[in-house]
């Protein structure tokens, strides 16, 4: 009895490990979100505003293709659970720990087949708290959807000898209800599928998963994705092919090797000659590492995922006029500030973490060259650790077209309401809910000008 229970203790003790040291690094990251806690774009602007409305009706509104499940499930729960007062407190908690569970996945033993080694799994653990992209997305409800993305992705990833749980099943179709882009994830799936069909194994939950993926990420946007602008006139195939490989190139050929700094730098020289050969040159390597590991299942995965995330690219490009114009333009620092360069890059360490497992054994072991490169990644990363609270001055936005645009480290300021914390408001807003008195509530919210009008489902009488 003690020789079952002591492996079963180390299991646990080790998985609390692994999702307590990313948590830890989450939570000083963006330690300023957590003590000036405040509404970000959608999550206050959709999702609260239509919980406080409509109570658990709110799930069944899509915006964009999806239904935000799990996202509307968090600020439903955290209206119930907390104060209104701490509410924007508890989803940005929740927002880190459920950023922090994906991250931690990655160490589990079901991934030592792509890398062998725990203490390396662990790192990288450690590494993906510090990608790009982080810095907009950390705490809040519209952009956990990239990293719920990342937990199906890595649901794909698991060894292909271990079959895919009945839980995972669920996660994925949760994840796809709330993340219309989780099509892109089918050819990874496909590759599962294949995998386990050639070992002889039962692929009915492989079939299932597909099954889920093309129903609710790809049916359901379809059905319920509303009108949504197309791309520029006049954009032609190749434009779009060229900003796919040029972000391609950037998150996966230079930024984990040489840093955002020195990746901008290099892609601004001019002539621009050493940046296309670098580019050239990750063709090249990529064809010629694709062929001569085309039988090796680890390269084959990697591969598929790479195809289907960096799809998200053209997919956006052509369909959003002003995602088409940014990946053309995706010349500053603040593009890795930006969600816009987060998945990628999760996939880039994840690339090269399973290329260095392929090099030649010589005096320096495997292990220690992917510990070399993750320490050197997440040295490139350090100057974006501190993740500011949306109160933060140089947190304004900008006006494209009918739209409003984040952009997280200019100085651009636009004319408009000036936001308020969350606190200035949540009284009045408190008493109207509990009284019905205001029947409106004006709030305003990050980023600036970004506002939403509460109208009081429960009116008191005599009261405007």
């Amino acid at each position: 009895m003690l020789d079952c229970g002591v492996p079963r203790l180390a299991g646990v003790l080790s998985s609390t490990a692994a999702f307590a040291l990313p948590l830890v690094i989450l939570i000083e990251r963006g330690w300023s979100r957590l003590a000036t806690p405040d509404f970000w774009a959608e999550d206050g602007a959709v999702f609260l505003r239509q919980a406080l409305e409509e109570g658990s009706r709110s799930l069944l509104h899509p915006m964009a293709g999806s239904f935000f499940t799990l996202e509307r499930s968090i600020m439903l729960i955290a209206l119930k659970a907390a104060p209104l007062v701490w509410v924007p407190f508890v989803v940005c908690l929740a927002c880190i720990a459920v950023t922090a569970l994906v991250m931690s996945r990655l160490a589990s033993d079901a991934y030592s087949w792509l890398v062998p080694s725990r203490a390396v799994r662990l790192a990288a653990v450690c590494l993906m708290c510090l990608l790009p992209g982080l810095n907009e997305m950390l705490g809040n409800l519209c952009n956990v959807n990239w990293i719920l993305f990342a937990g199906v992705a890595l649901i794909g990833l698991k060894d292909p000898d271990r079959p895919l749980t009945a839980a995972e099943l669920v996660v994925t179709a949760l994840i796809s209800v709330s993340v219309g882009t989780a099509i892109l994830l089918v050819p990874l799936f496909l590759w599962r599928l294949v995998m386990t069909t050639a070992r002889r194994r039962s692929p009915t939950r492989e079939v299932l998963a597909i099954a889920i993926l093309i129903l609710l990420g790809g049916v359901l946007p379809a059905v319920f994705g509303g009108s949504e602008p197309s791309a520029p006139p006049g954009v032609r195939a190749l434009d779009i092919a060229r900003i796919w490989y040029d972000h391609i190139a950037r998150l996966v050929a230079f930024t984990p090797w040489i840093g955002d700094r020195l990746t901008v730098t290099v892609s601004h020289w001019r002539p621009q000659g050493l940046y296309r050969v670098g580019k050239i040159g990750f063709v090249i390597f990529l064809a010629a590492w694709a062929w001569r590991r085309r039988r090796d299942a680890r390269a084959q995965a990697l591969l598929a995922l790479l195809a289907g995330v960096s799809a998200w690219t053209a997919l956006s490009s052509l369909t959003r006029v002003y995602a088409f114009d940014f990946f053309q333009n995706q010349t500053g620092l603040w593009f890795y500030e930006s969600r816009y360069s987060f998945i990628v890059s999760f996939t880039a360490v994840l690339f090269w973490l399973v290329v260095l497992q392929d090099l030649p054994r010589l005096l320096i072991p495997r292990a220690t060259v992917a510990m070399g490169f993750l320490a050197l990644s997440a040295a490139l990363s350090m100057h974006r650790f501190n993740i500011d609270a949306y109160s933060n001055p140089r947190f304004h936005a900008r006006v494209v077209g009918t739209t409003v645009v984040a952009d997280p480290v200019t100085d651009y300021r636009v004319d408009g309401p000036i936001g308020t914390h969350w606190q200035d408001v949540s009284d009045e807003l408190d008493r109207a809910r509990r009284t019905g008195c205001p029947h409106r509530v004006i709030v305003h919210q990050y980023p600036d000008p970004w506002a939403f009008t509460f109208v009081n489902p429960n009116p008191a009488a005599g009261c405007s």
